[in-house]
């Protein structure tokens, strides 16, 4: 299937992605934007929408139709450490 996860706010393709399902697609996602996503949460807070359609239909074929709620449930800090070597794996003096 291909995503795509539209900002609500916006109203902006934030990105796009092929998955085998929604919650590959999310995880994927979550790493690009460097936020941790989730499906569960209040309708009425979710920041994105996803969208999804078949492989199969061209893009250009698609109309956006975005209804699955996403939420941001934290931001990813720990991968900026991971990124400069700080953290992960070091013992410190």
């Amino acid at each position: 299937m291909r995503y795509s996860l539209h900002e609500i706010d916006t109203n902006h393709i934030v990105a796009t992605t092929v998955a085998a399902d929604r919650d590959e697609a999310l995880e994927w996602f979550s790493e690009k934007l460097r936020l941790m996503l989730t499906f569960e949460g209040d309708p009425l807070a979710a920041e994105y929408l996803l969208d999804e359609w078949p492989e199969s239909l061209p893009h250009i074929a698609h109309t956006s139709n975005p209804t699955i709620p996403v939420f941001v449930a934290s931001a990813v800090a720990a991968h900026a450490q991971a990124s400069q070597g700080a953290g992960f794996g070091q013992i410190g003096a």
